[in-house]
């Protein structure tokens, strides 16, 4: 038995936001983190690679609908594994090791080094520790992020600027609880950059139950009736349901 995917699958909580894709692509958002102690948030699209016969503890943190892309589109698109460390382990001591002698630069009167902190930030864009929590309707869970198999879609600075954004007013690395405390108005920076894909691209459909199945076939021969109609009935096959996954894995 296989592993791993070989599609990277994006979870959501609702048929709306499931819409929301197939019809304008992803939205970049900033997503919170906690990396070698440091509660930070950066510009990302999340999505998964785990087995759909292990997957449905992870529908229930992120939700049951979910859209799959073939590995080919994700690498197209820049897309990498993130980075699991352990905490206090010897590599998040050198993460940590390398902050902080940026950071000292300048209470002793150094320069910053800008280059090299932009060069750590980027890395660290793409770390994740193994355990955290995640809070899901107010409730606040214990999580091994290990076993969600992340790939991640962080885009550049450059990118920032080709999508629009020409003065961005914030940090790519935004300080945790800056971040929470004005979330919206961040986010909505990063309006004009969409993470795009064609219907080709996609190998799976999921949603709740077969009531919800009824709904999303229509909106695709009407989302996508530029295409041949072949395709379409191709990207009807893969429509599948939580509830085929609970039966059949």
């Amino acid at each position: 038995m296989a592993i791993s995917l070989n599609s990277v699958i994006h979870y959501t909580d609702t048929l709306d936001n499931l819409k929301a894709i197939l019809t304008e692509g992803f939205h970049v958002k900033y997503c919170l983190e906690n990396v070698t102690g440091q509660s930070v948030a950066f510009p990302m699209v999340s999505f998964c690679d785990i087995p759909l016969s292990e997957v449905l503890p992870h529908t229930k943190h992120y939700g049951e609908f979910a859209i799959g892309l073939t590995k080919s589109w994700a690498k197209t698109n820049n897309l990498n594994p993130v980075l699991y460390i352990s905490e206090d382990s010897f590599l998040d001591r050198k993460f940590k090791d390398q902050i902080d002698r940026l950071n000292q630069d300048v209470p002793k009167g150094n320069e910053k080094d800008w280059f090299w902190l932009k060069q750590i930030i980027a890395v660290m864009s793409y770390v994740k520790n193994v355990h955290g929590q995640i809070t899901k309707n107010g409730n606040t869970f214990n999580v091994n992020h290990y076993n969600e198999r992340e790939w991640r879609y962080v885009p550049t600075e450059d990118q920032l600027k080709l999508s629009g954004i020409q003065t961005f007013p914030i940090n790519f690395q935004i300080y945790g609880p800056t971040y929470v405390h004005n979330k919206a108005k961040i986010n909505s920076y990063l309006k004009p950059l969409k993470l795009k894909f064609q219907a080709k691209d996609v190998t799976h459909l999921i949603v709740r139950d077969i009531d919800q199945a009824k709904l999303i076939i229509p909106f695709l021969r009407n989302q996508f009736s530029s295409i041949p109609g072949d395709d379409i009935d191709l990207l009807i096959t893969k429509v599948i349901t939580i509830q085929q996954i609970t039966e059949d894995f």
